[in-house]
């Protein structure tokens, strides 16, 4: 372990559109071959059609979020430096329904980023993000998707000079107004 781990990044199989694509596909398929059997009737072929793909949904189809999850990336707080691990499935192949996932330890420096007094909270949060983004375009995350939604969203709020320690922790509070 590298130090405090203060975030967490999903890493994805493929993203949600892929996947949306991937089990239209599948649905389709499977209705194909329910109605090969079917009489020509249109009424009935649009019965047939609704409940198989009833019957898909309710027993084939699963989400996308979690799982197709496939690792994660662990920011980690190391004195004033901010570095990542990488914790993934060991697998030959990863595909679409992978199951009995086991996640294992994979890389320790992933990203190692160090920081000095003069940078700004702004500063330390665009080169994290510029780091996720080039990290992104490597071999072992070039065809996966990084889930950044919820560091992009929360990261412009966190204070980043006082996760690394530049900044005291106490807060100054105003004292009352008195009459």
């Amino acid at each position: 372990m590298l130090g405090k781990c203060f975030f967490e990044i999903l890493i994805y199989r493929c993203t949600v559109d892929q996947h949306t694509d991937e089990t239209d596909r599948e649905r389709e398929r499977c209705i194909n071959n329910v109605l090969r059997y079917a009489p020509q009737d249109d009424n009935i072929r649009k019965h047939i059609r609704k409940t198989a793909s009833n019957d898909y949904n309710s027993q084939n189809w699963y989400s996308w979020r979690y799982n197709e999850a496939i690792g994660w990336i662990c920011l980690c707080r190391a004195g004033t430096q901010i570095k990542a691990e990488l914790w993934c499935v060991r697998a030959k192949r990863i595909r679409r329904g992978l199951v009995r996932k086991r996640f294992y330890y994979k890389m320790p420096k992933l990203i190692d980023l160090s920081f000095s007094h003069e940078d700004s909270s702004d500063k330390i949060y665009d080169t994290i993000c510029h780091s996720l983004d080039e990290l992104s375009k490597t071999k072992p995350f070039k065809k996966r998707y990084l889930d950044l939604q919820a560091f992009r969203t929360v990261g412009p709020f966190v204070n980043w000079r006082r996760l690394l320690g530049f900044e005291s922790e106490e807060r100054s509070v105003p004292e009352p107004e008195r009459c």
